[in-house]
């Protein structure tokens, strides 16, 4: 993530991507509610930048669940398709 944020934002990358970490629920709760996530939704962050983070390719979005009774499975979704991943 700093090799993509360093260039375009300079000195506050390191600031964001620690914020992205940080606070991951807040911005899926966002990006369901209206698309993407803009770095104007960072707190006390001003920035002139319009490019959303998600479609700029700053942020990936991935869900996963656990399967009930399969220690070692997860599921993946994406453009609703489901895969279970087995973990060996």
């Amino acid at each position: 993530m700093y090799a993509r944020l360093g260039p375009a934002l300079k000195t506050d990358s390191k600031k964001i991507a620690e914020w992205i970490q940080k606070h991951q629920e807040t911005i899926m709760s966002t990006i369901e509610k209206n698309g993407d996530f803009f770095l104007s939704d960072i707190p006390d962050f001003k920035s002139k930048k319009k490019e959303g983070l998600l479609k700029a390719g700053f942020i990936q979005v991935k869900r996963e669940a656990g399967v009930k009774g399969k220690k070692d499975s997860s599921i993946i979704s994406f453009n609703g398709f489901y895969l279970e991943i087995k973990r060996k």
